[in-house]
């Protein structure tokens, strides 16, 4: 197999592992808690919109418990196609055998190779709320002149649920050159995936000697970085403050005792607390501190009156539409067409590239290049590199409450259905620098960053070439393109130039060389005698060459998948009440309660091809490949109940 055909086998493979995946998101989109048009309208039919009452007030709070319910969709849209029976993810190192295909790489999170477990969540958001609503009709200034305003007081838990086995022990370690010279022993490893999932991580190893007597040549040290964002805590988040301050001003064009009907403007002020991604599921209140400015429609109709008043049944109807402003929200993202991708991980690659060299041949002296990039020891979460801060904006959000009203004497029964819909979210990076593409994720010009999958990162000397001396390890280049959350794909390299039948020779890597260490005299041709190999605890070496990446494939910003998501939800609720009529003043009391089900999407969109594994090469953002078209909808399910009272007065 010639070496063309063994690039074009690794690129089909790299579209092949992306293929069938279902998009997620990282960041779950919550209805805010201050938009809530059934909450509204709920108790109040006669209470506001009245006619011919001059100038009046009603004052009104809501006392609100919610919780969540459907918790394995909510589990779906963070993790797709991943969970197994809704809510369990598995996790196996790469040494275990017959891997199941949707288990995460737990190389990854800095686990053993033999470690075989999984986890389990459940998501759940409970919601504890004081809404406040003051509506006061101005009658005797102008008829049909009304303003309003209304927000909540929240306190919200969002709990991930996050339970793992504790109580399992694996003995496996890492071998010379997977992660760093010497090898990472088992007790030098972190001892679950909860450790990691909370920003645990190894303790940086130490360099080795690179080079006879004459001390550390080039830094081979590495450090480890603990997952900064998408943490999944396992203690639950909870956050208290105002949901969104809303104000209305409206004009009832058209009103009698027996029907209203009239236009509103809308402004919603930024209360709540702005989204940050330093966890997966973590609490919210309000919008994500967004301004919104919008209209809306309120409508009644009364069908039936009793001769004596005291009975009646009417039709009401709040419609409200807002434009959600363009803020600032601090999100993480995958890579275009890898799902769950922010849990993987990478190795930072650099310049100088010191004692590396690559070529074709095995069998005696060929031409060889020197890569563009070498590993520099560090090795990070993808999510470390896709959290951005970025633009966020909705162009409509419309919430319609239709409500059907019977009073009877001093007693009011009301049953309604409310709809809500969030359009598709616009994400855009803020601030961009028109000659970079990739300003957060390659911060440093100098240096890049590669998927590490299973590759080997270290080659080690077999022939001394001064200053390098027979064992030392020399850093490599070797990328995987194609590496997925599951696996590498050193494991899954069938080609016919790796006949040694070592995963750590680096088969699979993107555009695999041979890889030669060479000294400070350095020759276009080298000997086979300078290929680096594999390296074998407790012996020599191994007759296994290994191989480098010429060139390695980065990832910068314009492979970043901006996922977008949308909202959809329809709520059923109910609410009695009773009136104190009194002299200029009436009292009332009611209770009600509600079923909100949010929509999610059935079939996840698929990438669409091999664009999705290339970059931007071009340092225009605007040629980002488009893995998929579709905005993932992602929406809250939850149970309300609610006690509610007020005043009404002139």
């Amino acid at each position: 197999m010639n070496h063309k055909s063994l690039s074009a086998l690794i690129l089909l493979g790299c579209v092949a592992s992306v293929y069938a995946d279902r998009i997620v998101t990282p960041t779950i989109i919550n209805r805010s808690q201050g938009r809530d048009a059934a909450l509204k309208v709920a108790g109040l039919s006669d209470k506001v919109h009245l006619y011919d009452e001059g100038n009046y007030v009603n004052l009104d709070g809501t006392v609100e418990y919610a919780r969540s319910f459907r918790g394995d969709r909510l589990a779906e849209c963070l993790f797709g196609d991943d969970l197994c029976n809704g809510k369990t993810i598995t996790i196996q190192g790469s040494d275990v055998s017959n891997r199941k295909s949707h288990a995460w790489l737990a190389d990854y999170f800095y686990l053993a190779p033999d470690y075989d477990s999984s986890f389990c969540i459940d998501p759940q958001i409970q919601t504890a709320l004081v809404n406040l609503d003051l509506y006061v009709g101005l009658d005797n200034w102008m008829e049909g002149l009304y303003f309003r305003v209304h927000g909540p007081v929240t306190w919200t838990r969002w709990d991930l649920n996050f339970n793992e086995k504790c109580d399992q022990d694996f003995t496996g370690s890492f071998r010379e050159g997977y992660f760093n010279p010497q090898g990472m022993t088992n007790d030098q490893l972190l001892n679950t995936f909860g450790d990691y999932a909370c920003g645990g991580a190894p303790l940086a190893t130490p360099g080795v000697l690179s080079g006879g007597t004459s001390g550390n040549l080039i830094d081979t040290g590495v450090s480890f970085q603990g997952l900064n964002y998408a943490k999944m805590s396992r203690e639950s988040r909870s956050r208290t403050g105002f949901a969104d301050l809303r104000f209305e001003l409206g004009y009832n064009m058209l009103q009698e005792d027996d029907y209203h009907f009239g236009l509103n403007v809308q402004v919603a002020a930024p209360t709540g607390n702005r989204r940050e991604a330093e966890f997966a599921f973590d609490a919210t209140i309000g919008n994500g501190n967004h301004w919104e400015v919008g209209g809306g429609l309120t409508a009644h109709y009364t069908f039936w009156r009793a001769q004596a008043e005291d009975k009646s049944f009417g039709l009401y109807i709040d419609a409200n539409l807002t434009h959600i402003n363009n803020g600032k929200e601090q999100r993480t993202f995958d890579l275009c067409g890898r799902p769950n991708s922010r849990y993987m991980l990478a190795e930072k690659m650099g310049k100088p590239v010191n004692f590396l060299r690559a070529g074709d041949t095995t069998a005696s002296a060929g031409s060889t290049t020197v890569p563009v990039a070498q590993f520099k020891g560090v090795f990070a979460p993808v999510a470390n590199l896709t959290t951005l801060d970025v633009d966020v904006r909705a162009s409509i959000q419309a919430d319609v409450a239709i409500m059907a009203n019977f009073t009877c004497n001093n007693w009011g029964f009301d049953l309604g259905y409310d709809f809500w819909v969030r359009s598709c979210e616009k994400i855009g990076l803020p601030d961009r620098p028109t000659s970079d593409c990739c300003p957060s994720l390659c911060t440093d010009p100098r240096d890049s960053w590669a998927l590490k999958g299973d590759a080997a990162v270290y080659g080690f000397i077999t022939a001394a070439s001064d200053p390098l001396q027979v064992d030392n390890p020399v850093a490599l280049s070797a990328t995987q393109c194609a590496a997925t959350i599951h696996k590498g794909t050193n494991a899954a390299a069938n080609v016919e130039d790796c006949t040694g039948n070592d995963v750590l020779q680096n088969c699979g890597i993107t555009n695999p060389k041979f890889a030669y260490g060479r000294g400070t005299t350095v020759a276009a041709a080298l000997p086979a005698a300078d290929q680096l190999l594999v390296h074998t605890p407790g012996t020599t070496f191994t007759d296994d060459a290994i191989k480098t990446s010429l060139e390695p494939k980065f990832i910068n910003c314009c492979d970043i998948n901006l996922q977008e998501t949308k909202g959809v939800s329809h709520k059923v609720f109910g609410n009695i009440n009773y009136t104190w009529e009194l002299e200029n003043w009436s009292p009332y009391f009611g209770v009600g309660a509600a079923a909100e089900f949010g929509g999610n999407s059935s079939d996840g969109c698929q990438s669409s091809g091999p664009e999705c594994c290339t970059s931007c090469e071009t340092g225009n953002c605007s040629n980002k490949p488009s893995c998929c078209n579709d905005c993932l909808k992602c929406s809250v399910s939850q149970w309300q109940v609610w006690l509610k009272g007020g005043i009404n007065f002139n």
